[in-house]
């Protein structure tokens, strides 16, 4: 038993003789057999630096000049929207509200809307609904037909209609 011990470890230490190969030769021949290829880099882009020079135009926050030329002289020449406060709807954006249904009782329709907090609210022509000062103008059985206010940057303001269909 205990030579027969003494034979397998003698042959398992001389299996690791097998391969006596060099290892500086295999690197040496492996290097000599690398083809190296380099892709030519693109040439960097040249840019000419223009000095900086202060002139005092103005700040940041004026109106450009062609803004400016097509601004009219008094703002009360432009439709200007009623001051009121805001209703608890118009916190939300329109795309926030999902309109879940349609209900009729007798010849008006009501609209149902499920607010970002999963809350549902009834809601009726002439109520107003998000942040741009809508108002809904009609309920369909397709929707919501809204009437927004958005100002146009220059002092005036104009109204868009959006549709709040039913989803």
């Amino acid at each position: 038993m205990r030579t027969s011990r003494w034979v397998l470890l003698s042959l398992g230490l001389l299996g690791c003789q097998a391969n006596d190969d060099s290892l500086a030769d295999f690197v040496a021949k492996t290097e000599a057999e690398i083809v190296i290829e380099v892709a030519q880099l693109q040439p960097r882009y040249s840019f000419d630096a223009v000095p900086f020079t202060y002139a005092k135009q103005g700040t940041p926050f004026d109106l450009p000049k062609l803004a400016q030329a097509q601004r009219p002289a008094n703002n009360q020449a432009c439709w200007q929207p009623k001051t009121r406060g805001k209703g608890n709807l118009e916190q939300y954006r329109l795309e926030e509200l999902t309109l879940k249904g349609v209900m009729s009782k007798g010849k008006g329709l009501t609209g149902l809307l499920q607010l970002p907090n999963r809350q549902l609210v009834k809601v009726t022509a002439g109520q107003y609904i998000g942040e741009n000062n809508g108002q809904i103008k009609q309920v369909t059985s397709e929707g919501l037909i809204i009437n927004e206010t958005l100002s146009d940057g220059l002092g005036c303001w104009f109204q868009r209609q959006v549709k709040l269909a039913l989803n």
